[in-house]
């Protein structure tokens, strides 16, 4: 929760890798029991309990995280949000979001408030086939072997080769994709493998002396303290999960075959205890309100201390009104089962009512469940009016946007003009296209997006202006190199002595692969596009090779040695990437929420290289931002589409300041 609120401890995210291992241990040792008592195990009652423990309660928060995020989001992220809870409500959520993170449209896209369900995702499927194994084998042994040894060691060993599988794919996938590996089922396997073992183990692992319990449980426990500092937070990383994943089973191991680990008082208080009651409508909470919560409150120390107040009385009323009254409940229990079901869960309920803090009686519920809607419906309200900018501009006068220069006053004046009066608005105007439009829209138009994928490429269906012209521009980078592409030619317009060529591919720098998780052939193309542009420019002998998105300095500056003629070098940063309008344009946001300012080191890159290979750097944050602060829009046009592409609509109101630059600068001459 402190790393999702926070971001402090960064690796927090191990929480999920001790869930993993306990889970394990848990089912596997509740199926062994069972086996063990009855000689079978019974799948419909496995499953009614799964569905009994899990549903209610995440499709009680999966219903309001999607209700609320229609109040809070943007149209265009509350349709995603609303895919996303139907692939969490069928437990698939995690390859939902292992197929954005290698999406390069979709990795940086911001986060969605149902995105814990993976992990959920990972544990059922898990469960749809590791009962079936193991039935398997204890079918194939036969019930004289049910009491003796060899069907654990059996189990010991197919779990052992699964997870050992399971982890060596894992060190590939975080070598390849560690953003997928993170959600993959295959890569969490072996940390599910861990407890299970651990469960199999049990009759040997009660036999550990009692003066080695605390040690080793202490010992796990630092461990386990010792990953939320100790692991990366970029992406999954499979050896370094190891020391949470081994610490978590020393500690279970610890407290097996004993009935309380007296000596390790951190986690064997009532408080702990009460908060491993809670812990599932927790974890289910405690996300969807951070990510909520941010949008409208924004970040810090105060907000956060509220998101975790709210979060945990969400999951205390949820534990105790819905999920443990319905796994205590008779729904699903065959008829012919009830009066035994009844029994029991008399007694839970009496144990569960004994150990229930006082303020959970009927009239104390009453209560404090109606607090809690009318404190939620006063912050509702509070939250939805329309907050005033909390910072000032010096607001020009209104001015008509660049589409020509009046006498004495330069197209890049009145953009600069227009872009000082769009960071004074208080209020968002009505933009066109809208802003549900761009963030729903594609990258760019369809002819120049085409070219930008891993498909070789055709320069004829790549190259706009006039194609016999006797002067060429070519474009090489990544994706902003592309959006450039569309800037360029707007620039060049109708004259027929240019033509613009692009070369650029998605995710790839000028030989520098940058892609996220590329699939294999574009893996290949990355490589390839490099030596098909250098060939290209070496054949074409153009006048201006335009560089955005190169990657890094050592491998443009290798490729561009490859370059046998003389083109002009400029190097062309693209928009300053800090504020992404998927996430800031909310209902509940103003102008000055998606205010951007230039990151540290941005255009540096691009000044470096052309300071080093006698090229041109052009200073593009003139384009968008006013002494340092960038708006989202400029008059009715959005800027961009995300953090770091620009919409087509800006590149054409933007073209007159663009062409002006680059004649003044002499890297074109346009014909008038």
């Amino acid at each position: 929760m402190a790393n999702h609120v926070w971001g402090w401890p960064a690796g927090g995210f191990v929480g999920v890798d001790v869930f993993f291992v306990i889970s394990g241990f848990l089912i596997t040792g509740l199926l062994l029991r069972e086996h063990d008592r009855t000689g079978h195990i019974s799948f419909s009652g496995f499953y009614r309990r799964r569905v009994k423990r899990i549903m209610p309660a995440s499709v009680l928060v999966l219903v309001v995280t999607v209700a609320s995020s229609w109040f809070v989001f943007n149209a265009a992220r509350w349709q995603t949000t609303v895919v996303d809870g139907v692939w969490s409500l069928l437990f698939v959520g995690n390859w939902r979001f292992a197929l954005q993170s290698t999406d390069y449209f979709a990795s940086d896209r911001p986060v969605s408030p149902l995105q814990h369900y993976w992990s959920l995702g990972v544990e059922e499927q898990f469960y749809l086939v590791w009962p079936w194994l193991m039935l398997l084998v204890l079918v194939l042994l036969g019930r004289r072997a049910a009491s003796t040894v060899r069907p654990r060691l059996v189990l010991g060993v197919l779990i052992t080769v699964l997870s050992v599988a399971s982890f060596v794919w894992a060190l590939h996938d975080t070598q390849v994709a560690a953003n997928r590996a993170y959600f993959s089922t295959f890569s969490r396997v072996w940390e599910l493998g861990a407890g299970a073992l651990l469960a199999v183990a049990v009759p040997l692992v009660s036999r550990l002396p009692d003066r080695l319990r605390p040690p080793l449980a202490w010992v796990g426990l630092a461990g386990m303290v010792a990953g939320v500092f100790v692991v990366s937070p970029n992406g999954f990383d499979a050896p370094a999960s190891a020391l949470p994943v081994l610490a978590t089973a020393l500690v279970i191991a610890a407290g097996t075959g004993v009935r309380q680990q007296r000596l390790l008082f951190p986690l064997t208080n009532r408080a702990a205890g009460y908060v491993g009651d809670i812990s599932f409508s927790l974890y289910l909470w405690h996300f969807p309100v951070v990510v909520l919560g941010h949008a409208v409150l924004g970040d810090g120390l105060l907000p956060g201390l509220f998101l975790v107040a709210l979060a945990t009385i969400l999951a205390v009323y949820t534990y105790h009104l819905v999920e443990d009254p319905v796994r205590r409940s008779q729904w699903l229990v065959p008829r012919s089962d009830r009066g035994r079901s009844r029994r029991r869960g008399h007694r839970r309920h009496r144990r569960s009512t004994q150990a229930r803090p006082a303020f959970f009686s009927p009239a104390y519920q009453k209560t404090a469940v109606s607090l809690l809607a009318l404190v939620t419906a006063v912050l509702l309200v509070v939250a939805l009016q329309p907050r005033t900018a909390t910072t000032t501009a010096t607001v020009a006068p209104p001015v008509g946007l660049p589409s020509g220069a009046s006498a004495g006053t330069t197209a890049q004046d009145q953009l600069q003009a227009s872009l000082a009066q769009a960071l004074g608005a208080e209020a968002w105007p009505t933009l066109s296209p809208s802003m549900s439009s761009v963030l729903t829209g594609g990258l760019g138009p369809d002819d120049i997006h085409a070219c930008g994928g891993a498909d070789t490429i055709d320069e004829s269906s790549c190259t706009w202006g006039d194609p016999k012209a006797d002067r060429t521009i070519v474009v090489v980078g990544n994706s902003t190199a592309l959006v450039y592409v569309d800037l360029l030619r707007r620039v060049i317009g109708n004259d027929d002595g240019w033509r613009v060529i692009s070369y650029g591919m998605y995710g790839c720098g000028f030989r520098d692969m940058t892609i996220l998780a590329p699939p294999p052939d574009a893996q290949k193309s990355c490589r390839q596009r490099p030596d098909d542009a250098v060939a290209a420019i070496n054949r074409l002998d153009p006048d201006v090779l335009v560089l955005s998105g190169t990657g890094n300095v050592e491998s443009a500056t290798s490729e561009i040695g490859k370059i046998t003629v003389k083109p002009k070098l400029v190097f062309l940063p693209g928009p300053p990437a800090d504020k992404d309008v998927n996430d800031c344009f909310t209902k509940v946001s103003t102008p000055a929420d998606c205010v951007s300012v230039p990151e540290e080191g941005w255009g540096v890159l691009e000044s470096k290289l052309a300071n080093d290979l006698g090229g041109v750097y052009v200073n593009s944050q003139k384009w968008f931002c006013v002494d340092l602060r960038c708006p989202a829009f400029v008059g009715t046009t959005p800027m961009k589409l995300d953090r770091f592409h620009l919409t087509t609509e800006y590149n054409g109101l933007i073209a007159p300041a663009v062409k002006e630059e680059l004649e003044s600068r002499e890297i074109v001459r346009l014909s008038a």
